[in-house]
């Protein structure tokens, strides 16, 4: 049961935890954040492209994968399919990267539009990407709100889907253009480490150690932002400029045809959606992990355990209702005895309390003594004097009286004060 004291303390504290938690519930989240996820209507978000895609592939499944590609690899019997990475910086490890060459070289096609592909990725495809770092979000906010005053133009190679005048972008959004590597430029100023990387990846999936190249768009300088490269049975489209398939950059001047014509470029069958390498991977989010991201949240947390480890320090003694102290009851058969005895004294009836002493002492020496309860007459002295120490002239003075009030006498006070001296000498001498 919680005392009033505690409820005081445990109301307080829920009012501040819900004005933190209505704090964060005021607070939105930044409407310029690049995060290139499904559900998100944002600028940055890509919600128009994954809404829309089942009228690119007609009748084909889009599938969103939540987790490493490496996992949904394992399946080697996954043929004639589309994996689709729009994200920031794709950075994945070795045993990844070969998992997707070898998914490739089965008859798949992989696309990735991103800013930056880092190795191993990049070498075992024998490209790179030439990049101006703009990372502020709030100068994509500035750029977004104004005109585009310094744009670019992006189009595609085939003229099948090229626009007529290409597509404008603004310079600061797109800025990665994509080289193709020298294979054999980059073994003569490396050849140890490029014999090994070739040993491990590219000969492991590709018959030809030269990666066949097409180039499908470009920016209006030459540089290419659009490569396809052939890999065994299957393809890899490498985009530099993700922030097209976003939905500010579709519905700005009618830009949605270039990513739609980007996407043609895969074949029309069952597509994954990779929803794991995103920026911030939301995905990998543990619930204390989103908690200590919001501030409001975090700060709430934080007095969560403040207060509990107060709650826990200030009641860490056991608590339990005040024992009453029980005062044991006085054995008080003595005075009730002493109270009888003055009652009889009072009304003058010493024969009858003369007789209950003899009954006392008879009851001693049966309960006591082991002796058979029977008359005086027929008890010697001298067993009672061995039994109890007591000297044998004290006992038989004490006999004569108490047979006398065993045969039925007359007792006055005297005698009945004597007699009760007597028995009391007595008892306090016996040993037993």
């Amino acid at each position: 049961m919680i005392s009033r004291k505690d409820a005081k303390y445990l109301s307080v504290f829920l009012l501040v935890f819900a004005l933190v938690v209505w704090a964060n519930a005021k607070s939105t989240e930044n409407p310029w954040e690049v995060s290139f996820q499904r559900g998100d209507t944002r600028a940055y978000g890509s919600s128009i492209l994954f809404d829309t895609m089942p009228y690119l592939f007609e009748n084909k499944e889009i599938r969103s994968i939540n987790f490493p590609p490496y996992t949904l690899l394992e399946d080697t019997s996954i043929v004639n399919t589309n994996y689709l990475f729009i994200t920031r910086n794709f950075d994945i490890d070795k045993a990844e990267a070969d998992a997707l060459l070898r998914y490739v070289a089965r008859g798949n096609t992989l696309f990735i539009a991103a800013d930056v592909i880092q190795p191993p990725l990049s070498d075992l495809l024998d490209i790179k990407t030439d990049v101006e770092f703009i990372e502020n979000v709030e100068n994509l906010q500035a750029l977004a709100e104004t005109s585009l005053f310094d744009t670019t133009r992006i189009n595609l190679a085939y003229p099948e889907v090229a626009a007529p005048g290409g597509y404008y972008y603004s310079t600061d959004l797109l800025y990665s253009t994509l080289q193709k590597v020298n294979r054999e430029d980059s073994a003569s100023e490396d050849s140890a480490s490029e014999d090994s990387a070739s040993e491990d990846s590219v000969d492991a999936h590709s018959p030809a150690v030269t990666l066949p190249y097409e180039v499908l768009g470009s920016y209006e300088d030459g540089g290419y932002n659009f490569l396809r490269v052939a890999y065994g049975a299957g393809a890899v489209l490498v985009s530099s400029v993700p922030l097209a398939f976003t939905n500010f950059n579709m519905l700005y001047e009618g830009n949605d045809a270039y990513a739609y014509a980007a996407l043609s470029y895969l074949p029309d069958q069952l597509t994954y959606w990779d929803a794991y390498y995103k920026p911030g991977r939301p995905s990998q989010q543990t619930p204390l992990r989103y908690v200590l991201s919001s501030e409001a949240l975090r700060m709430a947390y934080y007095l969560g355990i403040f207060g509990l480890l107060f709650f826990m320090a200030s009641n860490a003694r056991r608590r339990q209702r005040v024992m009453p102290i029980v005062v044991p009851k006085e054995n008080r058969t003595l005075e009730f005895a002493t109270t009888v005895g003055r009652l009889y004294f009072n009304e003058g009836d010493h024969t009858n309390l003369a007789q209950k002493q003899l009954e006392q002492f008879k009851h001693f020496m049966h309960s006591t003594l082991h002796l058979p309860n029977r008359p005086l007459t027929e008890v010697e002295t001298s067993i009672i004097a061995a039994r109890t120490g007591v000297p044998a002239v004290q006992v038989d003075t004490l006999f004569t009286h108490l047979l006398a009030v065993e045969q039925g006498k007359q007792v006055d006070a005297a005698g009945l004060s004597a007699l009760a001296n007597e028995l009391d000498q007595f008892y306090k001498a016996s040993t037993r």
